[in-house]
């Protein structure tokens, strides 16, 4: 089984995943960070994340997913929801375009 990261800054997970390249704390570059040793991860602050999926209809329902970080590993503690019914005419579907560009130009 693959060993999926976090990483965590004051007590927050940050990104989830390893960069193929990333950069060190010390600001140095590094190729193929994906595949350096746990020590090293450790120190950078990433912590692997444990916790099973549980089964659900992938057709009908997905998951939301709630992070803990603890000293040496995140729990990843998933809900399974109702999928929200898709949006049936241009006129919903241009909305729903709109909501979601207006949340990115909030963020920025």
């Amino acid at each position: 089984m693959i060993t999926v990261y976090a990483k965590v800054e004051n007590g927050e997970v940050v990104a989830i995943g390893l960069p193929i390249i990333g950069e060190l704390s010390d600001h140095r570059t590094v190729s193929n960070y994906n595949q350096l040793g746990i020590e090293v991860l450790l120190r950078e602050g990433w912590l692997p994340i444990v916790g099973e999926k549980p089964a659900y209809d992938t057709t009908t329902q997905m998951l939301n997913v709630a992070y803990t970080v603890e000293s040496t590993q995140v729990i990843a503690t998933y809900t399974v929801v109702a999928k929200p019914p898709e949006p049936t005419t241009t006129e919903e579907r241009v909305l729903l375009l709109q909501n979601a560009v207006d949340f990115l130009l909030m963020s920025i």
